[in-house]
């Protein structure tokens, strides 16, 4: 600011608006964001800087990731349910369990792998809940080691659930997309911005299990549409989220910015 260079922020993450009521906070960010412009994942991000920053000075560029090699897919006696996140509660692990216990009440046969390091959930009470709510047979725990291991249980499930309840742009749904996965997950974030609700996965309100466990339902019980939307997901990933699609817009609004 002192040498009036152009300054722009590239956010990664939400939370200003969490603390644009306090005084001194206010106060701060209205110094920090005057004459600069700011760079978004989504535009569903907006409202997070909206008190500080025009729209006409926001610009929008979603995440990219590496094209890998895809698993070969396994033929399997039962669905395989994927949920791969650090163990903290709003990422909406409980949830998933109440409706996987939803599942087993309906008389589904499936397997439901939960890939994550223990976070505010500890183990004692992650295997408590599998106790109370009889989910042995059906949920299982890993811990993730690397991405080679990730990319193996990836290639080896057949939905992707994600029901979390405070996130920004996960990039976990882009690597379920590239590995050809149907995602079911919430409106929270950027993430409409990545699934398309019937067409990629579903997205389902947060913290309902009644609904996420429908929408698994219907997954498990049609094959044809988890082929249909793993292709749809993959090619979503190919036009949008590729890492030289990411580089492509990124290059694009700093041109725009210094021109």
């Amino acid at each position: 600011k002192l040498f009036k260079r152009k300054i722009v922020y590239h956010f990664h993450n939400k939370g200003v608006y969490t603390r644009q009521n306090k005084l001194f906070d206010n106060l701060l960010y209205k110094f920090v964001f005057k004459n600069t412009q700011v760079i978004l994942l989504s535009k569903y991000l907006y409202t997070d800087v909206q008190k500080y920053i025009p729209e006409n000075l926001v610009h929008y560029c979603s995440n990219g990731i590496l094209d890998k090699q895809r698993g070969q897919k396994e033929k399997k006696r039962k669905p395989e349910i994927l949920f791969l996140s650090n163990l903290f509660k709003t990422k909406g692990i409980l949830i998933l369990l109440e409706a996987c216990k939803i599942l087993v009440n309906k008389g589904l046969d499936f397997h439901c792998t939960v890939v994550g390091r223990w976070g505010d959930i500890t183990e004692q009470q992650f295997h408590s809940k599998l106790k109370e709510e009889s989910l042995f047979t059906y949920v299982s725990h890993l811990t993730e080691e690397n991405d080679i291991v990730k990319d193996k249980i990836m290639s080896k499930s057949d939905i992707f659930v994600h029901p979390t309840y405070n996130d920004c742009f996960p990039l976990v749904l882009l690597e379920a997309m590239r590995n050809f996965l149907p995602i079911i997950s919430t409106l929270e974030g950027g993430i409409p911005d990545i699934v398309e609700d019937g067409k990629t996965g579903f997205l389902v309100p947060q913290k309902n299990p009644r609904l996420l466990a429908e929408k698994i339902e219907t997954l498990i019980k049609n094959p044809e549409l988890r082929y249909k939307m793993s292709l749809a997901g993959r090619a979503k990933y190919e036009k949008e989220f590729t890492i030289d699609k990411f580089e492509g817009r990124l290059v694009g609004i700093l041109t725009k910015i210094i021109t």
